[in-house]
Order: structure tokens, then C-alpha cells, then sequence
């Protein structure tokens, strides 16, 4: 096997641009299906390097959130998969922010732990790569599909980037929402009609799983009274500063 990585970012057309290039270079190459493995996946990197700790941290709600519905535009070997685990699957990563926001200390290292590198949302890329990693989707040699994967990463985002703090995706959430609304109010038509035909038929309605998915970040959304951390912080390094001095 092989892994294609761009060697720098790239704005989202000229990301498609690339991918379409490589897959047509690799096909040429090695006609023939591609075989593929539960270990075979398409990882997408935003760049957030210019992103504050709270924009991250509402990004990384809102896609927590919607992930168990677009997840059904991924494989089902991707649900439940060990190297990219879904917050439905293990709530190790929501927990932790909780607790490094708990202790007064959000922007500690801990928080993105090379601990978190296999959940569908890797954390861990964002002191290695300055990126956030979307890991959910499986290996295809389809650009198009891969095009449309990226575009509903993106529109996650773009809806992300409209609230200031978790509290209010929560209170949008929860007054001025219904859940199962919420899919179209983030993707839009087109992109709900493409997922709705993978999604079938399925035991629970796709508004009951965004609200248990919704439930299951009670923890992260109450870790704080209103997410403006600058006074506990500027307190936490006044008392660091004062231990260092009394050691010297």
C-alpha cells in the first residue's frame, strides 16, 4: 500500500483539482479496482492555524453533533472503526476538552494528545500539522466523491464559524432548532438528498441519532459558565509564575 499527501494547503477548488490529478495519474499506473481495507480511508486536513481555541471548539460541536448523519455518506466499515472512532463510539475526546476546561487550563497540550489521533476527529493534528483531521471516510478512487466529501466537511464549517462560544450553538440547538431539520440548515438540499439515498432505510430516525449524539456532549457544553477563559487563564499564569518565583 501507499498514502498520497499533498505537500502543502490548498485552497478547496484547488484541492479538488489535486486529488483528481493523482487518482487519474494512479489509475494509469495501476489499472484496475482498488483494493481496498478497514485501514484504507481518505483523511481531510483543515488548515486553522489563523482559528481561535473556541472557533475549534464550536467547529468540533457542530460536527459531533451532525457526524452520526453524514457518516452515512461514508462506509459502513467506517462506523464503529477502530482508526476512526466516531464521538458515538467512544466520548474520550468531548471528555477531555471537558476536563482541561474544568481545570482552568483549555489550551494545555492535553487537549490534543496523540491519544486522539484515531477518532474520526483527530485533535492531535493541531499542534503537529496546525490542521484539523476529518479521518471518517473510506479509501476511493472516485474525485468525485471525494470532491463531495469535502464539500460536506465544508459546510460544516461555514456553519460552525456563525456562533461565537458553545452556548449558543447549544440555545440554537435546542429553541431555535428541531433536530431533524438541523441536516438541511448546515448542508443544504443537495447535499441532504446525496446522503438520504446512501442512508436508506435505517432503525432510528436521523433526528433521534443527532439528538442522542446532541446529549452526548451535556458534559462539554456545561464545562464552563460562558467560555471566556481569559481572566482564569491570566490567573493560572500569575500563580505558575508565582510558584517558578518561589523556587528560585
Amino acid at each position: 500500500g501507499f498514502e498520497l499527501v499533498q505537500n502543502r494547503p490548498l485552497l478547496i477548488p484547488s484541492t479538488k483539482r489535486a486529488v483528481e490529478s493523482a487518482l487519474t495519474a494512479m489509475k494509469e499506473a495501476a489499472p484496475g479496482p482498488m483494493l481496498n481495507s478497514i485501514r484504507t480511508s481518505v483523511h481531510v486536513h483543515f488548515d486553522v492555524t489563523s482559528y481561535t481555541f473556541l472557533d475549534l471548539l464550536v467547529w468540533c460541536l457542530v460536527y459531533w453533533t451532525i457526524e452520526p448523519y453524514i457518516s452515512y455518506f461514508c462506509s459502513e466499515t467506517r462506523r464503529g472503526n477502530l482508526f476512526c472512532l466516531r464521538h458515538t463510539d467512544s466520548q474520550f475526546a468531548p471528555l477531555d476538552l471537558a476536563l482541561a476546561i474544568k481545570g482552568m487550563n483549555p489550551y494545555s497540550a492535553r487537549s490534543f494528545t496523540e491519544d486522539l489521533r484515531y477518532a474520526s476527529l483527530n485533535l492531535a493534528s493541531v499542534c503537529k500539522f496546525g490542521s484539523l483531521e476529518f479521518r471518517l471516510k473510506e479509501g476511493t478512487d472516485d474525485p468525485a466523491e471525494v470532491a463531495t466529501w469535502i464539500d460536506i466537511l465544508e459546510k460544516v464549517r461555514q456553519f460552525s464559524l456563525g456562533f461565537n462560544n458553545p452556548l449558543q450553538f447549544r440555545d440554537f440547538f435546542l429553541r431555535k432548532c428541531d433536530a431533524k431539520d438541523l441536516p438541511e440548515i448546515i448542508l443544504g438540499k443537495e447535499l441532504v438528498s446525496v446522503i438520504n439515498k446512501r442512508r436508506g432505510k435505517q432503525p432510528l430516525p436521523p433526528e433521534k441519532e443527532i439528538r442522542e449524539a446532541f446529549v452526548g456532549l451535556t458534559k462539554l457544553f456545561a464545562a464552563h459558565k460562558t467560555f471566556n477563559f481569559e481572566e482564569e487563564v491570566k490567573a493560572t499564569l500569575e500563580e505558575q509564575k508565582a510558584k517558578a518565583a518561589a523556587l528560585q
